[in-house]
């Protein structure tokens, strides 16, 4: 269900954020900013607002940005952009509100800051990430997807570092060794995973000279996670171990990146942030 665009006019942060996106599309095409209105004023205007949240940061990042080409009904990333020579594709979506508080079992209120059980989104994360790895096949650069929200307290405490790496790992547990002969626990406990919702990897079914893990979902070379409820907005992205195309880190030196150090295909999944 789209959310009602009337909530967010009226308020500063909003009102600049429509109106510099509105502006900066009217520098190509009209058929963009027809988009975009359409999108805000009768569809998605949690995910619009995203969308110009992704292009706002970008743009602070001095990178060039600009709408990707309507192809009617096809199905492409948002943005074409270019920093240092370099070519490379974003894409914005959004985890809605309503998603983010059932997901996560937080409200969306600013007050009441008392300590409560939360779930991460690793699922929302993972469900997104699929809609999308079929649109960039046929790209010839680095895409990135860059997932937002207008949800404050998810924005908060569910996109952040531990969130990030489960993108990789996977949701984790804890593992402990047990004896065949004794029944009991040898050694300490460990981190463990089945990968469960991590968009990058899976187990190979079949046992064979390959490796136990497989990258998958390659089209994606990269997420940003960006909590656009949260003033400042503080994005972190996450890497792909091995995509199609692989996008230089470099090229926003203000964003952190995770990813995960080399013996990842292996089985031993470690993330480090860079």
């Amino acid at each position: 269900m789209a959310a009602n665009p009337n909530m967010y006019l009226g308020t500063k942060f909003y009102d600049q954020l429509i109106g510099g996106h509105q502006k900066w599309l009217k520098g190509f095409d009209k058929v963009h900013l027809d988009a975009w209105d359409n999108l805000f004023l009768n569809d998605n205007s949690e995910g619009a607002l995203c969308e110009a949240g992704t292009r706002q940061l970008l743009q602070e990042l001095d990178v060039s940005v600009e709408p990707y080409p309507l192809k009617g009904n096809d199905r492409n990333p948002d943005f074409k952009c270019e920093k240092d020579s370099k070519l490379f594709y974003v894409d914005a979506t959004c985890v809605m509100k309503d998603t983010a508080t059932r997901g996560s079992r937080l409200d969306d209120v600013a007050r009441n800051p008392k300590a409560s059980y939360y779930s991460l989104l690793t699922n929302a994360y993972f469900r997104k990430a699929g809609k999308k790895k079929s649109q960039f096949e046929n790209l010839n650069a680095p895409c990135i997807i860059s997932i937002g929200t207008l949800h404050f307290k998810a924005g908060a405490l569910c996109f952040n570092k531990m969130s990030a790496e489960e993108i990789l790992t996977g949701k984790s547990g804890i593992g402990i060794q047990i004896s065949k002969r004794t029944g009991g626990a040898v050694g300490d406990p460990y981190n463990s995973t089945s990968l469960e919702s991590a968009p990058f990897l899976k187990a190979r079914k079949i046992i064979c000279d390959e490796p136990p893990i497989q990258p998958v979902w390659q089209t994606i070379s990269a997420v940003l996670l960006c909590p656009f409820g949260t003033q400042p907005v503080k994005c972190m992205g996450i890497l792909h171990p091995k995509p199609d195309h692989e996008f230089e880190r470099n090229l926003l030196p203000h964003i952190e990146f995770c990813r995960l150090k080399a013996g990842w295909e292996g089985g031993t999944l470690t993330p480090e942030w860079i």
